[in-house]
Formats: structure tokens, sequence, C-alpha cells
């Protein structure tokens, strides 16, 4: 429906993409769907006015982009040097999943070069499989399921390192019930290798882009302040497109629910619509502390049962067109202060100080709403929210603004091997008049370094 009320314009839905090719494709084919079979926009000329009511196959879109290295949102990595000189593929970040792949990844190596390799007749002859080589097969075989739906190639050929049989074609009796058997127990031993797979890409994203290392959080602080920005906005516009508090020429009330009445406010945004990367979700979801709620670290030396109950596990929120939606909903109007603020007490107990009172001007100013996450389509609850799937914005922004938003994203991303400047002795500001005149001299406080989380992995 809300699509329906409103057609397609640049201002009224936000299109912005990284500069990767990938991910401006991804923009355009998302446009391509969101849009198919609306209603074309109406932007006042006369030329314009003739596609109104009609249903083009394809609306073109305005998407933003910043050059990579400029995007400190959705390509955030390459915006800051101090990420890539300390934290990726570093030999402490990625040691726990190092250890863990070297539990099997070896072994099953050997035995694909011994495979490949039974009819050598010289040292020459015979194959070399190495690690590396292991971990682009898996690659292949991945990408080979996910686009053609087949695993008969790269996976196929990955799969000998963990069955091999000599008694080809035998039929009838014992020797079929073995083959039987030893087909069930490849088909076993091939998912125990897949889930050893995955969890050693757990292990890399959880200290390469996760929450294993406390520093990744500065990565997701500039989407999560635009996040917040965006939401305060849509909450505090009413339907002129004035600040929430203004007095309006129409009958005043509270903001309606968000796409609702608002014809003529040309300065709220209907949908504000970003594409990233995996790791964009990834760090975003470690600023929110989504994927660490429990407080169990994942290390490459865990049980087969902590592995299976781990929270953090990529294959559920950053798999293929993994997205995050924040929803934004606003309250109906209300027609008196007295139920205005027996909506904020019933939506807000957690902020409510005892005692305290809000005048009328304070609840008019004061943006109220909720807010739903949905992560791959699935409603999921905020931390910090209770147990409710519809979170109180104020609530949400407080939790915002504890968890970093506003950070020093250039402060904390400065390269460290870059000299810094000498060190001043800190001093209160103060004024005194100047001797040989009337100016007043002052002596401002040195600017502090920003606080920043440490670049080393949690696990030492």
């Amino acid at each position: 429906t809300l699509l329906d009320k409103y057609p397609y314009d640049a201002n009224s839905y936000i299109f912005a993409s990284s500069a990767k090719s990938r991910s401006l494709q991804s923009a355009y084919g998302f446009s391509v769907g969101f849009f198919e079979d609306r209603l074309a926009t109406d932007s006042g000329s006369e030329i314009e006015k003739g596609v109104i009511g009609q249903r083009p196959p394809v609306q073109p879109v305005d998407i933003s982009m910043l050059p990579i290295g400029l995007d400190k949102e959705l390509a955030m990595k390459y915006a800051c040097p101090r990420w890539l000189e300390n934290v990726k593929d570093q030999p402490s970040v990625v040691r726990e999943s190092t250890q863990f792949q070297s539990k099997f990844v070896s072994d099953l190596a050997n035995r694909l070069t011994a495979v490949l390799s039974v009819e050598a007749k010289t040292p020459a002859d015979r194959f070399n499989i190495t690690v590396k080589d292991i971990d682009v097969l898996q690659n292949l075989c991945e990408f080979e399921v996910a686009i053609h739906n087949t695993e008969k190639t790269w996976c196929r050929f990955l799969g000998l390192g963990l069955y091999y049989s000599s008694s080809e074609g035998v039929a009838g009796g014992r020797e079929e019930e073995e083959g039987e058997r030893d087909s069930v127990a490849a088909l076993t031993a091939a998912k125990d290798l897949f889930r050893k797979f995955e969890i050693a890409g757990d292990l890399d994203d959880y200290y390469i882009h996760g929450p294993g290392v406390p520093f990744n959080r500065h990565l997701g602080c500039k989407l999560a302040t635009t996040l917040m920005e965006s939401v305060e906005m849509a909450l505090t516009e009413d339907r002129t497109g004035s600040a929430s508090g203004v007095s309006v020429s129409k009958k005043d009330k509270n903001p309606s629910a968000l796409g609702d009445d608002d014809e003529e406010v040309p300065g709220v945004s209907r949908a504000v619509l970003k594409f990233g990367h995996s790791e964009t979700l990834l760090f975003f979801s470690s600023f929110l502390g989504l994927y660490s709620q429990k407080g169990a670290l994942l290390t490459g030396n865990m049980t087969p049962k902590q592995y299976a109950e781990r929270e953090f596990r990529t294959s559920k929120f950053s798999q293929f067109s993994a997205n995050m939606v924040f929803e934004v909903y606003r309250p109906i109007a209300e027609t008196s202060l007295s139920s205005t603020r027996k909506l904020r007490r019933r939506l807000d107990t957690e902020a409510t100080v005892a005692g305290a009172r809000m005048d009328e001007s304070n609840i008019k100013s004061a943006p109220q709403g909720l807010i739903r996450l949905l992560v791959n389509e699935e409603p999921m609850v905020i931390p910090g929210c209770g147990s409710d799937y519809f979170c109180e914005w104020s609530t949400f922004k407080k939790f915002l603004q504890r968890a970093g938003t506003g950070c020093d994203f250039d402060g904390c991303c400065i390269s460290l091997t870059k000299p810094s400047p000498p060190s001043v002795p800190e001093t209160e500001a103060q004024a005194s008049a100047a001797s040989s005149g009337n100016r007043a001299q002052m002596v401002l406080k040195t600017p502090q370094q920003p606080a920043c989380l440490t670049v080393d992995p949690i696990v030492k």
C-alpha cells in the first residue's frame, strides 16, 4: 500500500550503493522488482504528467555512491586505514580459524593428493594438493551449488579426498551391501566436512569483521548514526514537512503512521535503501551487538555441541542477498494530551523516571514511534528493547547512543604507522586580559584523542 500510494520520487525513495559494480547491480535489480508495475511519478512537468496512471515495466531510479576509500557506511573497511593495517588478515586475528582448520584441512589435502596420484609412476607425476588449494576448491564448490545448483564438478572433486574405493562395478550380494554402507559413510563424511568449513568461515568473520575484535564496532557507527538521523527526521516531520512542535495551519495532530495522510510532505522519505557487502552487515551487526548477546566467545577449540549452539552463524544472517530492515511506525493521531501520556508510559516504561513530569511542549516535541527490526525478512528482537519485536524509538535511540553513534570514525581509523603530533599538556580553558591592550587572550583546552576500542582479538 505504501508503493501504491506514493509513486517513485528521488526524495521519497533514497537509493545508495557501494561503488563496487556488484552492489550497484544489486541496487538496480532491487529497484526493478520494487517498483515493477507501480504507478509512475509526477514531478509537475507537462511531459511527466502524461505518464501518470501508467505502470511502466521499469522505473528509472537515482542511485548515489561514494568512491571506494571515502565510503564510511557501505564499504567502510576501505575507508579505515587502521583496520586495514591492524585487523585484516593479521596472524593474531585469524589464529582461531587457522587453529581449527589445522585439524582437518591438511589431512584432506594429503588424502586428495594420494587419490589423484594413485597411478603416478614417478614422483614428477604426483599431484601436490596444498591447504590453499583446498580453500580454492571449497569456494568453487560453494559457488557451483549457489549459481548452477549442481555439485557434480568441484564438489565431487573435493569429495575424492573423503572417500575412495577401488571396487568399481561390483554388483549383488555382500559387495552391494558394502557399497551402500560406503555411500552412507561418504555422505556422512561430506556433511561433516562442510560443517567444519562453515565453522572455519564463521571463525574468520567473527574476528575479521565481527565481535571478536572490539575495534570492528567502530566500522558500523557511521551507518548507525545515519539510521538514527533518518528515523529521527521521519518521526519529527509533520504533514507540512516542518519539524514537529512548529505551529501548522491545519488542525494540530500528533504524527500519524508513516506513509498515511502525508500527501503534502515533500521532505519525508518513505524508504532509505542502501546496498553494500556482507561485511557491511557484519560490521553493523557487531555495532548493534546482535550476535554476541549471550556473551559466549567463538574459538577454535570448542566442543561439537558448543559449535552447534553458537550464536554467531553467518549462514543465517550474512548469506547471499542478506538484508536488514528497520521499519518505522508513527503513532496514530491522538485527541488529547492525556492519551499521549498514556501511550508514552505504555511504550517507554524503561525510560520513565519516577516522579518526573513532562509538560505539554516537551511531549509534543519528543519524537514518538516504534521501530521493528527484520533480518532476512524475519522479525528480530532489538538488544536493549526487552522481549517485544516493537521497540519504542526513545529506548532504541538511547541504545544506539550508548553503543557509540556519532563516534569519531576518522580519529579511530587514522593509520597507526603515521607519526602522531606531539602531545601537549592538557589545560583548562581560561581568559585573561592582555597587558598591552583590551583584547582577551583565550587558552583553549587541548583536544583529546578519541576513545577507540582495541584492535586486538578478545581471545589472546
